[in-house]
């Protein structure tokens, strides 16, 4: 029984995504190494007559690998789903989207999906994914590399300057704003990866208070659709399409600062001198090729 109850513990660990090493046999039971990440700890199961099968965790000193450990093996549900435990098993696919851009003055707008399998969940948590605003550059071009080599179905629309200049536009003819064009896109990001067979959950970056995206999802019988504030930092599918729209952004913003002969700027602050360099430089139309003309900051510039 003992043996048979350890196995059970240990491939659970696996499936959850963690290395068990060092596995071998103590007095009165046996004992695992485990590691997620860069933390590591042991674990051993016990059995004796008055107890039964005892799990101690208690040789795990990293608090945040004892949380994951009770996730894993049932002992904490409390957990937000980016652990995703909690709705194993009632999807076959987890599709995520974010944008990147939005907020910067230069540089284009990217919007990007991934679509995550139960199986790269775990994958994608071993990796230490999170909400690219917190990575350091070096690390969101380290983790978009780790994403495609998992194979991760991934989809990316990048809105450079000039023809997210002219969509503003159009837009703006009809009544419309940024958020009606992000719903554009985030939809067909996402429908990029639906089909009739499978069972999948939807998660985007929650942009504006009616997006229309939840409508246009209703009529599909598998899909269960959120809008979530802050998703990237809750799910680790939203937070790899965020890495993924992150890298595709600063990859853009070197290529068109070397176009440009300027080191664009990121933000909407401080770059009021620099979009003026520009301008003197090239014109209104130059500026059109790396800024998004709607800011209050085209307006205050002189020509």
């Amino acid at each position: 029984m003992l043996k048979r109850q350890f196995e059970k513990i240990k491939d659970r660990l696996v499936y959850c995504g963690f290395l068990v090493k060092d596995i071998k046999e103590i007095q009165y039971g046996f004992q695992m190494r485990v590691a997620y990440g860069e933390e590591e700890g042991v674990i051993r199961v016990f059995e004796s007559k008055k107890y039964g099968v005892k799990l101690d965790t208690s040789l795990i000193r990293g608090y945040n690998l004892a949380k994951k450990v009770d996730i894993c093996l049932g002992n904490n549900k409390t957990e937000s789903d980016l652990t995703k435990l909690e709705e194993e098993g009632q999807f076959d696919f987890y599709v995520g989207s974010d944008e990147s851009g939005k907020g910067d003055y230069f540089g284009p707008l990217v919007i990007a999906g991934t679509m995550v399998s139960n199986e790269n969940l775990n994958r994608l948590e071993s990796l230490g994914i999170k909400d690219s605003k917190l990575l350091k550059e070096d690390r969101i071009f380290y983790l978009e590399s780790e994403i495609l080599r998992l194979r991760i179905p991934y989809k990316i629309i990048t809105l450079l300057p000039e023809r997210y200049n002219d969509l503003y536009e159009a837009y703006s003819s009809r009544g419309c704003n940024l958020n009606d064009i992000l719903t554009k896109f985030h939809f067909e990001v996402i429908n990029s990866f639906i089909d009739d067979e499978k069972r999948f959950k939807v998660v985007v970056d929650r942009f504006s208070i009616n997006s229309g995206l939840e409508e246009m999802f209703k009529s599909y019988k598998n899909v269960k659709f959120c809008e979530v504030e802050r998703s990237e930092s809750k799910f680790l599918y939203v937070a790899a399409a965020s890495i993924l729209a992150r890298a595709k952004f600063l990859k853009e913003m070197k290529r068109l600062s070397g176009e440009i002969g300027f080191t664009l700027k990121r933000g909407s602050v401080g770059v009021m001198d620099l979009a003026q360099k520009i301008v003197d430089t090239y014109g209104l139309f130059g500026l059109k090729k790396v800024a998004k003309l709607h800011f209050k900051i085209t307006r205050e510039l002189k020509s």
